[in-house]
């Protein structure tokens, strides 16, 4: 190998390490901000200025919670300074320091915590702060993921300006650094659910937060049945292969909170959330084999993501329970598996939600009614939806169901079936059921709303006996679950 290419190695190595020794003077052309006095005895190792940009706080100001649900957006102009201290000054010494120096200056504190009380790792820290609200993009001279942290958030008026500080201290065993951002803001706005799949699966009510990745496009082999052993292998006799954003969240729960509590908390949430239950089992009798065989199968081979694994956590321990979930609107499909295990001391807990498009099926209309059935004697009435497991339609099904009133307005003298299908999800019964039952629902629209006449149709429900296409496929199962209008 060259030594110009070994060289290059170790720069490399070097400005992409946390190890590295704290300097004695301040960089070339940087200083301070004027209203925030430094830590004494550190020095600046990355000084940037940028205009009016975007900025993120995960801070809720009406309620002064630490959340990245809501966080403030801030646009105006930044000031990002990092700064190296000597490792005897831990993330809540400096920050004791700190505080006052920014009181005096007519700061407001208006959220800070130590490491605990910021209930997440700093690991998931730099996930969320750095990558998903994208503050990261302001640059460097270190990484910030050190085994401690703080964190603080001030705010004045100075100068006719609302100027927010932004404070993130990272500790390594050789030194800590001081991520100081202050922007001068010309806007702000208090966002709302920012976070993918918004407000459709919560962390556990305590939880600590330990790791967290959010991956635009992945596949994804989760299983949703039992784990059986066939020719000395692990398989489960059901599995859904999926394709779509993929976000993970692994947290720790407190001891007393154990794994069988947190198991049927969230059965019970999901539930009421309107989410579809497609598998779920606790224990070796219900998922069929041993915590270490389930954890090993799903998340060395099948689930590992690549390099996306997660923090330090061994996925095998105690008593263990596992719940597959589904939601679905009009654009997409997600889907949720919980990994619930007893650890030592703690209930550790891996979430993954996968969002799946729906196929895009377009619109039923008058024509296209018309051409379809003359040619096969019956339709798909693409446009129509319910919500999740029930028969009640969802009001965007309206455009559709105006559309197909004005064909069967238009030719009064032909009768109709309307036809509920459904996928092999759940009981048979319970499927012909909610097929009829949503094909009734149709049929009642048209005639109560739309005027169309009462004697023209007839409504039934078939389940799942008469599939699109293969149910062992989700498309597959998208495409199944339908309402068809056949000429009698």
């Amino acid at each position: 190998m060259k030594k110009q290419t070994i060289f290059m190695i170790l720069v490399a190595l070097f400005m992409t390490s946390n190890i590295w020794a704290q300097r004695s003077s301040d960089i070339d052309g940087s200083k301070d901000y004027p209203l925030v006095k430094r830590f004494s005895g550190s020095f600046i190792e990355y000084y940037k200025e940028a205009k009016m940009i975007d900025y993120m706080i995960p801070i809720d100001f009406t309620t002064g919670k630490f959340t990245f649900q809501n966080p403030a957006k801030l646009q105006g102009n930044l000031t990002r300074i990092q700064y190296s201290t000597k490792s005897e000054n831990t993330p809540i010494y400096i920050l004791s320091q700190i505080t006052p120096a920014l009181q005096k200056e007519g700061f407001v504190i208006v959220y800070k915590a130590d490491n605990e009380e910021m209930g997440l790792s700093p690991k998931a820290f730099n996930q969320f702060f750095y990558k998903t609200l994208k503050n990261g993009q302001f640059g460097f001279s270190y990484e910030t993921t050190g085994s401690r942290q703080g964190f603080l958030v001030a705010k004045t008026h100075n100068g006719g300006k609302d100027i927010y500080a932004v404070i993130y201290i990272s500790w390594f065993d050789n030194a800590a650094l001081i991520t100081e951002d202050v922007i001068e803001a010309s806007s702000f706005k208090q966002e709302k659910n920012i976070m993918e799949p918004k407000d459709l699966v919560s962390v556990f009510k305590g939880a600590k937060i330990t790791y967290y990745n959010h991956t635009k496009w992945d596949t994804y082999l989760m299983p949703a049945g039992k784990m059986a052993m066939e020719n000395g292998a692990n398989v489960w006799d059901k599995k859904l292969d999926l394709k779509g954003e993929v976000t993970r969240f692994q947290f720790r729960i407190d001891k007393e909170n154990n794994a069988a509590f947190v198991y049927q908390n969230y059965l019970d949430a999901l539930k009421n959330a309107n989410w579809e239950i497609v598998f779920n089992g606790s224990q070796e009798e219900e998922l069929g084999n041993t915590s270490y065989e389930w954890q090993f199968s799903m998340f060395q081979e099948g689930l590992k993501l690549e390099g996306k694994f997660g923090s330090e956590d061994n996925f095998s321990g105690g008593n263990y329970a596992y719940i597959v979930a589904k939601y679905e609107d009009d654009d997409f499909v997600y889907y949720v598996d919980l990994y619930i295990l007893d650890k030592d001391d703690y209930t550790f807990v891996n979430e993954d939600i996968v969002k799946v498009k729906n196929p895009d099926l377009g619109m039923v209309t008058a024509k296209k009614l018309s051409e379809g059935i003359k040619k096969n004697g019956h339709m798909v009435l693409d446009g129509i939806f319910f919500e999740t497991g029930k028969a009640v339609l969802n009001d965007k099904s309206q455009k559709a169901l105006k559309n197909i009133a004005e064909y069967l307005n238009a030719n009064k003298d032909k009768k109709f079936f309307i036809v509920g299908h459904s996928d092999n999800v759940g009981g048979f019964k319970d499927n012909m059921t909610l097929s009829e039952n949503r094909a009734k629902v149709v049929m009642n629209e048209l005639i109560t709303k739309y005027g169309v006449d009462a004697a023209q149709l007839e409504a039934y429900g078939v389940a799942n006996l008469a599939p699109r296409s293969s149910n062992e496929q989700e498309s597959g199962k998208s495409k199944n679950r339908r309402v068809e209008i056949v000429l009698q």
